[in-house]
């Protein structure tokens, strides 16, 4: 069996295997007459991924940059634009990740953050209403993420250990919300009186 993973990567995927196998042929072509008409195909080929009513302004240096780009900046033939570098489309360095990883992924960064910040202030009443405040956010996301798993020991279990145990508490220590949600917002219903509006 020939799979496509076993093949050579495409330089441009959103083209496909076939233009980029016309790509190929035409770098195999002796006559540059002959060759520059084949590019001309391949350019009309290439056009008609695109609805005509979204192409951009410069449309054809893009499909020509394209076909530079698909054959490796290689093939010898008259171009209408100026060809550019073979590093004109490098990829960019990938940029560090601004946090840290997420402990549990369904509170999220900004508990873990509101947490941290709590663990570092003194006990004092302020620091117990910031507590409680995010003992019940804690509870609406685990709400959403696992109804079953709502309890309000898992939470003060939770919120000793994304502290590191510098916020120690008691199931029985925090008030929570008596109050749920009246609707999930992430069933199907409630997306779809979303879309209704």
């Amino acid at each position: 069996m020939d799979y496509n993973t076993q093949r050579e990567r495409l330089v441009l995927p959103e083209y496909g295997r076939i233009i980029q196998n016309m790509v190929d042929y035409a770098l195999t072509i002796q006559d540059r007459a002959t060759r520059q008409k084949c590019c001309q195909r391949i350019i009309r080929v290439m056009a008609l991924i695109y609805p005509k009513d979204q192409r951009p302004a410069d449309f054809d240096q893009m499909l020509w940059d394209h076909l530079a780009m698909m054959s490796h900046y290689k093939l010898d033939i008259d171009w209408p634009y100026e060809v550019p570098a073979p590093d004109h489309k490098q990829k960019p360095k990938r940029l560090p990740y601004p946090m840290k990883p997420i402990k549990l992924r369904h509170y999220g960064h900004l508990v873990e953050k509101l947490l941290d910040e709590i663990s570092k202030m003194e006990p004092s009443p302020e620091r117990d209403r910031l507590t409680e405040l995010a003992a019940n956010q804690m509870k609406k996301d685990l709400y959403y993420w696992n109804k079953n798993a709502l309890n309000e020991q898992k939470i003060a279990d939770d919120i000793n250990h994304l502290t590191d145990g510098r916020v120690s508490v008691a199931a029985n220590q925090v008030k929570y919300a008596k109050t749920m949600p009246a609707h999930d917002p992430t069933s199907k219903s409630s997306r779809r009186q979303r879309k209704s509006k």
